[in-house]
């Protein structure tokens, strides 16, 4: 048994993907993957991602069963502003991590990538430490708080990672599972919101590296 429990946020996205699937491909011990359905009508990410992480799960577990896996789904319908998901993470990621620090010291993990440093909304946030102030005070709130890491791991961040990376590294079969675009149409991606933009970047990066 783990003597740390590794608390990794997970999507069906690209990011987190990657960032799961590298540890679990490594045999990292002590992981616990947790996915957050957070649904409303601003946009319809969760639609599209509900339907992949069965599957991305399965991938995982043929490669390596050694992990824990749950969800929990948050509803914000009718609501203008659904924030910041990393917000939610933490407060979810606490409550996970207050049930495993009886037993474990915890650390909790986002998939952050290296090229979302250089995000506005991204840098502003990190300037007023707001990631780590809401996580560092959930912590103190939490039970067997010593048993808790009071910092984020952000291992793409770490180790220099952005998309076009994680692209050229994933195998294609999970790849094709991952789920990035805000505004699906019809199980299409919308090829207009923010995060399409960055995959077809990342896509042409890794085109143009290839010639």
């Amino acid at each position: 048994m783990s003597l740390v429990k590794r608390i990794i946020m997970v999507s069906a996205g690209l990011d987190s993907t990657y960032m799961a699937w590298r540890m679990i491909r490594d045999g990292v011990d002590g992981l616990y993957l947790h996915h957050i359905s957070i649904r409303n009508n601003v946009n319809k990410l969760w639609v599209e991602q509900d339907k992949r992480m069965p599957y991305i799960i399965k991938y995982f577990r043929d490669i390596n069963q050694n992990f824990d896996y749950s969800e929990s789904v948050f509803e914000f319908y009718g609501w203008n502003v659904v924030g910041y998901d990393s917000d939610l993470q933490a407060l979810v990621g606490q409550k996970i991590a207050e049930n495993l620090s009886i037993k474990h010291r915890v650390e909790l993990y986002i998939g952050l990538h290296a090229g979302s440093l250089n995000d506005y909304h991204v840098i502003e946030r990190r300037s007023r430490n707001v990631n780590a102030n809401i996580w560092k005070a959930l912590v103190q709130s939490a039970a067997n708080r010593e048993n808790i890491d009071e910092e984020i791991h952000y291992p793409l961040v770490d180790d220099n990672k952005d998309k076009s990376d994680m692209i050229k590294e994933m195998p294609k079969e999970l790849l094709n599972l991952t789920w990035s675009c805000r505004h699906p149409d019809d199980g299409k991606p919308c090829t207009y919101c923010k995060t399409c933009r960055e995959i077809k970047e990342a896509y042409e990066k890794v085109e143009k590296e290839g010639e």
